[in-house]
């Protein structure tokens, strides 16, 4: 009796784990409006791959006409109508959205041949009055993350250092029931700031504006294919923000100015849970024995 009650119970907590990852995971979704347009990462804008590390642009985000090696090919790129080559695909005008509160994963690609002095913000950090990133037309600089050749994902290298100096975080976002927007910024050399909520100032400003903006677009590495993310509830854990810091109406079109890499992390608890189950029927077999 003891041996099937310790089996119903190990068999509960199982399911309950199995359940647990399949429903509650956190996820993102791009959420896009009338003002949203389709965009390609075509143009490398003076980033580098593989990138070694150190001060300097970068990788940026993956495109294929990246000096040097071009970022390898993946399923989430499509071509560029405005340069020749292909590369990370997505939208401009549009907005990351966390379906609930999770620890979210920032990485700093680099900022490409940008002239300006450009900062990414994130609500929450320690120091309130500090970027979480800015490029290499500061000071101090973030170093953006290595990425190796025949890579598709970054290896950031600077861990610790606190704000500015790190270049890669994890920090926990707080959205409310239901999900949220991820309470990010750029601010960009001209002073202009760009957010992801389109009730915030400007917001995320299209094409045809006379102000910067940036694109998000899914890691082609991990995305079904182009243009991936945007349908509801559609589940996407790695996304890129591009930032291209001129006028959208001044004809710039290269999203490589201020590349971040946004990934949210699974909840440990379901993963545990799940082991909790399993452990229990292996220690039911071995009573049974």
């Amino acid at each position: 009796m003891l041996t099937k009650r310790v089996l119903s119970i190990a068999v509960a907590c199982a399911l309950a784990g199995t359940v647990s990852i399949a429903n509650a995971s956190p996820y993102f979704q791009i959420v896009t409006g009338a003002d949203s347009a389709q965009e390609v990462v075509g143009d490398a804008g003076g980033s580098v791959y593989p990138w070694p590390g150190g001060p300097g642009p970068g990788a940026g985000a993956p495109s294929s006409t990246t000096i040097g090696l071009p970022w390898p090919n993946g399923p989430g790129f499509a071509a560029d109508p405005s340069f020749p080559g292909s590369g990370l695909s997505g939208w401009d005008a549009s907005y990351l959205w966390l379906s609930e509160s999770a620890n979210v994963t920032f990485q700093f690609m680099g900022a490409g041949n940008s002239s300006f002095f450009n900062q990414f913000w994130v609500a929450g950090m320690p120091n309130p009055n500090l970027p979480m990133f800015q490029d290499n037309n500061a000071s101090p600089i973030t170093n953006p993350c290595p990425v190796t050749p025949g890579a598709t994902a970054p290896s950031c290298d600077i861990l610790t250092g606190g704000q500015i100096v790190q270049n890669q975080w994890t920090i926990f976002i707080n959205v409310g029931p239901g999900g949220g927007y991820i309470p990010f910024w750029y601010v960009t050399g001209g002073g202009v700031r760009v957010d992801n909520d389109p009730t915030v100032g400007i917001g995320n400003p299209p094409d045809a504006s006379p102000y910067p903006g940036f694109m998000l677009g899914a890691d082609p590495y991990l995305a079904p294919g182009p243009f991936s993310c945007s349908a509801p509830n559609e589940s996407c854990n790695v996304v890129y923000a591009a930032l291209s810091d001129l006028p959208r109406g001044s004809g710039e079109h290269d999203y490589s100015d201020m590349a971040i890499r946004i990934s949210v992390v699974p909840e440990p608890g379901t993963v545990a849970l799940l082991g909790l189950g399993l452990a229990g029927l292996a220690a039911s077999r071995r009573r049974k024995q």
